[in-house]
């Protein structure tokens, strides 16, 4: 039968331990000169796809406090008989943000997902896209490209 004493140091361990792990987090986010650390575009907007017949679902997993910009979305696609064209999908609804260089905007946060339209066959679609943290920095635009050959 566990004491009060036992007890108590159990308290304490996961308080320390609360903590610590409460410690580490700050020291993360910060450099040693106060300011902020920002994560590698490709950890602040993982990008993965997934291929069908008819379409391809292309999907982010947005770190927290970092948002993409729904007006800086392209996609376009070029197939074995089609030069590269801009493909039209359809985007969720993003939160309204005011913009110091855009003006008003909406941007996404979390996650987003996007079916892109694609024929059968081999194709090459082109993703380009841009996001910044909330702390201040915009990363330039990416480009990423997602191949399919059969």
């Amino acid at each position: 039968m566990p004491t009060r004493v036992t007890k108590l140091v159990c308290v304490l361990a996961l308080i320390v331990t609360s903590q610590i792990c409460a410690a580490e987090t700050s020291l993360q986010r910060f450099d040693g000169f106060g300011g902020p650390v920002f994560l590698e575009v490709d950890k602040a907007f993982k990008m993965s796809s997934l291929t069908s017949e008819q379409d391809v679902i292309v999907r982010w997993q947005i770190a927290p406090e970092y948002y993409l910009y729904k007006h800086q979305l392209l996609f376009t696609v070029k197939t074995d008989t089609d030069d590269a064209r801009t493909i039209v999908v359809s985007l969720p609804n993003g939160k309204h943000k005011h913009d110091e260089y855009f003006g008003d905007v909406e941007t996404y946060y979390g996650e987003l997902e996007v079916n892109v339209p694609v024929s059968s066959g081999n194709f090459e679609i082109n993703v380009q896209y841009q996001g910044c943290a909330d702390a201040g920095l915009c990363y330039p635009p990416q480009k990423r490209t997602i191949v399919r050959k059969m």
